[in-house]
């Protein structure tokens, strides 16, 4: 009996042995499968945004108007004289697009060779009536373009910081002060045109800057209206508007919060 307690020791001694095997090689299995996952991740993810943004940019071309010497002439005049300061190698094509109501305004990237600025009708429709807007947006815009904002190695990146959040929402937020900043330097005289984002270009006019301002420091002292800063991509409205007043006070040591 006592042989035959041994020998079950020694059996279960190896049943042990050779499941700890089996769950380090399982172990190791995932391992090998989660770093060839995160290399599917890192190699497909620029190719998709390439894809992603060639499909874009030809969506907005198939549904927008050029701008050009012969379309929209007042905007275009606006648009070369920013690029003679901008001094970009590749000059942005820049189209206009309905808005549907959407005051909005971006920069894409194709390739070194394809870059685009899009404007929504709601704010070229004022290029006649208030051209210091029109070449504000159209400023910061070309900004980004400046900056390698929009180029495919930097929304790469982006994407990976999103899934961290708040390094993203950091990443985000410096592009745009950034490209505000830089708008700022080419065209200081329209620092208080980021405003009509708010309220939209129809009652941008109407506003009283210092009542605002006032607004801004109320409100950013509420902690739900931290919330929603920290969740949005951009900062909100109140601090980007704020970090060019700054600016025009200031002077450019002033920088804008990011959260």
């Amino acid at each position: 009996m006592v042989v035959t307690a041994w020998m079950i020791s020694l059996l279960a001694v190896g049943v042990s042995l050779t499941a700890t095997d089996d769950i380090v090689a399982s172990a190791r299995a995932n391992d090998v499968e989660w770093l060839l996952n995160l290399g599917y991740l890192v190699l497909f993810t620029p190719i998709m945004a390439l894809i992603t943004r060639f499909y874009r940019a030809a969506k907005e071309r198939s549904n927008g108007i050029k701008v050009g010497p012969q379309q929209f002439s007042h905007i275009w005049d606006i648009y070369t004289d920013l690029l003679t300061r901008f001094d970009l190698p590749t000059a942005p094509a820049l189209y206009v697009v309905n808005g549907n109501g959407a005051v909005n305004a971006y920069a894409m990237s194709c390739s070194l060779r394809r870059k685009y600025v899009v404007l929504n009708a709601e704010i070229a429709g004022l290029g006649q009536h208030d051209p210091e807007l029109v070449r504000f947006v159209l400023a910061h815009e070309l900004a980004h373009h400046k900056l390698g904002h929009v180029a495919l190695v930097r929304i790469s990146i982006a994407a990976v910081m999103h899934a961290l959040f708040l390094p993203g929402k950091a990443m985000i937020r410096a592009q745009e002060y950034s490209a505000d900043r830089l708008a700022m330097a080419v065209c200081p005289e329209a620092a208080d045109t980021l405003v009509f984002l708010s309220v939209g270009p129809w009652m941008a006019q109407q506003l009283n800057a210092e009542a605002y301002v006032d607004q801004m420091v109320e409100d950013s002292r509420g902690l739900m209206v931290r919330v929603v800063n920290m969740a949005s991509d951009h900062a909100v409205m109140s601090k980007r508007y704020k970090a060019l007043r700054d600016i025009a006070k200031h002077g450019f040591d002033k920088h804008g919060e990011m959260f």
